[in-house]
């Protein structure tokens, strides 16, 4: 490692292959690895942990880790005022915006907890400094913009901030293309490139861009979905639905439209409270959809159904109060295409999806494939693009994972067919399906996707996601490593629940000694 008149306190670990800059001081019992890069001046404050590569361009007080990337998934995720202050996020709009033409519009928006309102304030300043416009949306569920991202072809880009409700306690700051899709890794690695280097256009005071007043995204939104779902079909259809919006903004919009197509609906949790907001965790909404349950049983609805906050995903509750997996809900709603007279419907769907009814769909067309990086030119010859974990992106409406939309279509294809849920259901085969995530240090993902394909010796093997071990018909067991974290995911597939468990604790035993070997 190289320092340069730099100071390093007592009880510090430094890796092998750092460079410590001029003026740089790192306090004691810090923990920082190998490649590591502290640009001059920089302060890192006592007990904390820098991963290796990462490149350390401001002074880390706050939080106890500093991270080697800045984007999962397109998204960054932080401790508001903690890991993600205003300084960074002033600075990842500078780089965001320093790929942009100078001159373009961006959307932006955010949902209406406090902290994605102070982070946006500072996400249009960085963005304004670049020369790029931006039309300040304001509180909005991001499905919506991202629908108008998709129809608008002279907006480059959109990005939205709002609170986690997968990551307890963050904030994340999510960026789309100018089609509503979320940005792959390569636009993500060069926004990362412009941050650590610092490398920010800053243009001249007369061509900073303007910040342009917003239209009623929220009315023409639902002007588009009336266009599209029909109003007659419900009409004595007698179909009743609860519905839990679980404080999120879609409580701006599921309602009215629900309304207007003439679905009786009850709305619950349907008004905003930071304080709920806080609080959705894996816990509390299995208790949501247990609400649900009682409810349609007690009074005989048609169905039940939990959007969550920011309308990108659906759970389901069928007519008899039976909480459905969103595996089952999507072999349901894949059965109900394959009853459609009028059209042979084509769907994406990636290679994890259960595949154990695709021998009696013989009305639709089922391709599969990774679902990261795919682009909107190859998306569009298919109707239906969707995954096991409840998104679902009916074309027509966009290329993006929306909720509001895919349940108008499933309660219009239930109404079309005259088929309740749980009568749909009873059409599906019983199978088993699992996902499960196992951890792995990235230095030995290669080492065990050779013995898991080893393992598969003898056996019909897919490569078309990760690798894919298929036994007998529609029997499975599927790995994929993560492209962000130390992780690799177990998918397993087979006829029954004895098979299945036999095979995921088989398998977990095998990547966790793989693991653990030096």
């Amino acid at each position: 490692s190289y320092l340069n008149d730099s100071i390093v306190c007592n009880d510090t670990t430094i890796g092998s292959e750092c460079t410590i800059a001029y003026g740089a001081v790192i306090a004691e019992f810090c923990e920082i690895e190998e490649k590591v890069k502290v640009i001059k001046d920089v302060t890192i404050w006592p007990h904390k942990h820098v991963e290796k590569r990462a490149v350390v361009s401001s002074n880390i007080v706050w939080g106890e880790s500093y991270k080697n990337t800045l984007f999962h998934k397109g998204k960054v995720v932080g401790t508001a005022n903690v890991e993600l202050t205003g300084e960074m996020a002033v600075k990842i709009a500078e780089a965001f915006g320093s790929i942009l033409q100078e001159g373009s519009t961006v959307f932006v928006s955010r949902d209406y907890h406090p902290s994605s309102r102070m982070i946006k304030r500072f996400l249009l300043g960085g963005l304004l400094s670049t020369g790029v416009n931006c039309v300040d949306i304001q509180a909005i569920p991001s499905n919506v913009m991202r629908h108008e991202l998709f129809k608008k072809e002279d907006i480059a880009a959109g990005v939205h901030v709002r609170h986690s409700v997968s990551h307890i306690g963050k904030t994340e700051i999510v960026f789309f293309t100018h089609e509503g899709m979320l940005i792959d890794t390569n636009l993500s690695k060069s926004i990362e490139r412009i941050f650590f280097r610092e490398q920010f256009r800053h243009v001249n005071p007369h061509r900073i861009g303007k910040i342009l007043p917003a239209f009623n995204m929220k009315l023409d939104y639902k002007q588009d979905v009336r266009e599209l779902i029909s109003k007659e079909r419900f009409v004595n259809a007698r179909f009743k639905i609860v519905a839990n919006m679980l404080h999120g903004m879609v409580s701006d919009i599921y309602p009215a439209l629900l309304d207007t197509l003439g679905i009786e609906n009850i709305m619950i949790n349907d008004y905003v409270s930071v304080r709920k907001l806080e609080t959705i965790t894996a816990k509390n909404q299995y208790a949501a959809k247990a609400e649900l349950s009682r409810i349609v049983r007690a009074l005989g609805l048609s169905a039940g159904i939990m959007l969550y906050p920011n309308g990108q995903r659906l759970d389901i509750v069928d007519d008899e109060g039976q909480i459905v997996s969103r595996e089952r809900v999507l072999m349901a709603l894949l059965y109900m295409l394959h009853l459609h007279d009028s059209k042979t419907y084509a769907i994406y769907l990636p290679a994890w999806a259960p595949d154990i009814m695709d021998d009696k769909f013989t009305d639709i067309t089922i391709t599969r494939g990774r679902l990261m990086g795919k682009k909107t030119a190859y998306l569009g010859q298919f109707d239906l693009v969707a995954d096991v974990d409840a998104h679902y992106a009916f074309t027509e409406f966009g290329y993006h994972s929306d909720a509001i939309y895919a349940s108008l279509k499933i309660f219009d294809f239930m109404v079309m067919h005259q088929l309740s849920l749980s009568h749909l259901l009873q059409e599906i085969d019983d199978f088993y399906y699992c996902h499960t995530v196992l951890p792995c240090p990235a230095a030995r993902k290669g080492k065990v996707m050779r013995l898991f394909m080893k393992e598969g010796e003898g056996h019909e093997l897919s490569f078309v996601d990760g690798i894919k071990i298929i036994f007998e018909r529609h029997e499975w067991v599927l790995m994929i490593p993560d492209d962000h974290e130390d992780l690799v995911h177990l998918y397993v597939q087979a006829v029954d629940e004895r098979r299945g468990v036999v095979l995921k604790e088989r398998y977990h035993k095998l990547i966790e000694s793989w693991t653990q070997e030096a």
